[in-house]
């Protein structure tokens, strides 16, 4: 008798596969992307399929937008970034979507830059 296997054990194996290294890696990588290249898009901020053309240019390698999705979700989660509550058109797939950006700090602020 065979079992049926689902989309999401897949999914779930493949994380469970990824190292704390490899996971830390890919969260630094995300972080550094929007952190690079967001301020190129009017709203300052970026979709998945964004951070996934800048991610896999800048490794030369690639990986799927719904591989980094789970890591933008944590960074969210940790107070790293911040999704817009404004829609607007991804410049690669023309849907609408709440592109990340960072979290806005007050230290410039207090360095005298504003």
């Amino acid at each position: 008798m065979e079992t049926a296997v689902t989309t999401t054990d897949t999914k779930a194996d493949a994380y469970r596969a990824l190292s704390n290294v490899a996971l830390m890696s890919q969260l630094e990588m995300v972080h550094h992307i929007v952190k690079t290249y967001a301020h190129t898009m009017p709203d300052r901020a970026l979709s998945g399929r964004e951070i996934q053309r800048y991610y896999n240019n800048h490794n030369g390698t690639h990986v799927e937008a719904s591989s980094l999705s789970p890591r933008i979700n944590s960074l969210i989660a940790a107070g790293r970034l911040h999704r817009l509550s404004t829609a607007r058109p991804c410049t690669i797939t023309g849907k609408n979507v709440l592109p990340v950006c960072l979290v806005q700090t007050q230290k410039p602020m207090f360095e005298g830059k504003q």
